[in-house]
């Protein structure tokens, strides 16, 4: 295996809401999201800007915590993406301190990066999305539909993971292998994050094991496969794009076209280059690693700063971004007790 070769970056430091989800535009502008899991967070989207700070986007309004009206309010956002369209497309679970979403609260968001005005929202209805539904990652492929496709992971903690697919154009909406044993959680599978096995810890001694559905999502450059993971496993799989978008396929014809390409480390993040390469964060060992089209495995990036590296994100200036946000550090890990120590951290490595 070979060594890190990236140099690690600081891009900012976020000292008081942690970080999941970065992008970067085309113009250069990042935007960060923050899911409202246990603290108390005063905006769920926001826009880092180059003297450090980070501001609501679009605003303060769109961010309250509107649980009477969760349908025009950004309740609790796990992704934000950039596209050269330039929209900013923003996941919400809907799920603030893991609640169950209210009517409306789940839902995809189109946003206007220029102008901050909302374009459009596909709220994911119950039957698509389950009471144990998560929406964790997704990604946006051209290649299918009059506008294009989204793919999204739903990481069930509780119950069955599966893809969500929105067909952009048209607003329709698939739940796809709901239940499939390569987007559970692997029950073998038992991290050890800062020298302890990461469970849920409660007061008097209540543990129970952690275990996460389908979490990271990538495409291929040419749109034709999609690689995906469980956060509790340590497998990469890939599937045929075409075939999950395609609602004439059944979720058998689509499971056909699975591969499994073999073991890793346990990730959250994943990303692809436009030379193939797919890029998977190890939240074991405070790196990244890159898979070559061959399949060859090797140490992208490795830093100290890396505690629990989440979504990763390749920008036109030729980094991969990513955060580091200390999950395994949260009280519902250590019986109470916060361990996380601010601040959080934006970083960078060129590719």
């Amino acid at each position: 295996m070979e060594t890190a070769s990236a140099l690690v970056e600081h891009v900012a430091y976020v000292r008081d809401s942690m970080p999941s989800g970065v992008t970067v535009a085309r113009d250069g502008r990042i935007f960060l999201c923050f899911p409202r899991w246990v603290d108390n967070v005063p905006f769920t989207v926001g826009e880092l800007h180059g003297d450090g700070s980070i501001s609501a986007f679009p605003d303060a309004l769109r961010n309250r915590l509107g649980l009477w009206d969760s349908i025009h309010h950004f309740i609790s956002v796990q992704s934000v993406q950039a596209s050269r369209d330039g929209t900013l497309w923003v996941l919400d679970t809907g799920r603030p301190y893991y609640m169950p979403a209210l009517p409306g609260g789940a839902k995809l968001v189109e946003v206007d990066i220029v102008s901050g005005a909302l374009r459009r929202t596909y709220v994911i209805p119950h039957g698509i999305a389950r009471f144990t539904t998560y929406l964790n990652d997704f990604r946006i492929a051209q290649s299918y539909g009059n506008a294009g496709t989204v793919f999204i992971t739903d990481s069930a903690i509780a119950g069955p993971s599966a893809f969500i697919v929105i067909d952009i154009a048209t607003g329709k909406k698939m739940r796809r292998l709901d239940n499939h044993a390569t987007v559970n959680p692997d029950p073998a599978v038992d991290p050890i994050i800062d020298r302890e096995r990461l469970k849920w810890r409660f007061p008097l001694g209540l543990t129970f094991p952690y275990r996460n559905g389908v979490d990271g999502i990538a495409l291929s450059p040419d749109e034709k496969t999609l690689y995906y993971c469980p956060l509790s496993s340590r497998h990469l799989y890939s599937l045929d794009a075409a075939m999950l978008a395609d609602p004439s396929q059944s979720d058998a014809a689509v499971a056909a076209t699975i591969r499994d390409l073999g073991e890793k480390s346990v990730s959250d993040g994943l990303e692809c280059d436009a030379a193939g390469c797919v890029y998977a964060s190890d939240i074991e060992h405070r790196q990244i690693m890159r898979r070559t089209p061959a399949g060859a495995w090797s140490v992208f990036a490795r830093d100290d700063r890396m505690l629990w590296t989440d979504t990763l994100c390749i920008a036109d200036d030729g980094f991969l971004y990513f955060t580091a946000n200390q999950v395994q550090r949260m009280w519902p890990f250590h019986a109470g007790r916060d361990m996380r120590e601010r601040p959080y951290a934006v970083l960078r490595a060129r590719i």
